[in-house]
């Protein structure tokens, strides 16, 4: 297949205004504080930045830029561990909760409005592909 018949796709793609918003809405939440409110929702007892920065796969220090943008904005809370005063945890706080609950819905409703015109199989092949030319499928190689 012709390379320029490929590349307008993909650029036609990426045009399209429900597809600029997921995208947006994705690149935002996996690389802004959005992923980091998740794993610390998850988590039972308040985490280290160093779990945070293997978690996101990010350096410490910017893991660290990440925090003090969301501990500004109310959505964590530090805390020093009480077994090591020296031991630095975050924790959700309850605006960050809401927050958090936020925009999963509203990333919610824009994958749900994106897939609500395609069927199953259109769907599957859809996922198929995604996972195909993302490091999702490439794992056993």
């Amino acid at each position: 297949m012709d390379p320029e018949v490929v590349e307008k796709a993909f650029l036609d793609l990426a045009a399209e205004p429900r597809i600029a918003r997921l995208s947006s809405l994705l690149v935002k939440n996996y690389r802004g504080g959005y992923r980091v409110l998740n794993l610390l929702s998850k988590s039972e007892e308040p985490m280290t930045p160093s779990q945070l920065a293997v978690l996101c796969e990010v350096s410490t220090a910017r893991m660290t830029v990440i925090l003090n943008s969301l501990q500004l904005k109310g959505y964590l809370k530090k805390h020093r561990k009480r077994s090591d005063r020296r031991s630095l945890v975050v924790s959700l706080s309850s605006k960050g909760r809401e927050v958090l609950m936020e925009n999963q819905a509203t990333l919610r409703s824009c994958i749900e409005n994106f897939i609500a015109e395609l069927s199953e199989k259109e769907l599957q092949t859809a996922l198929g592909i995604c996972r195909k030319i993302t490091r999702e499928g490439n794992k056993g190689e």
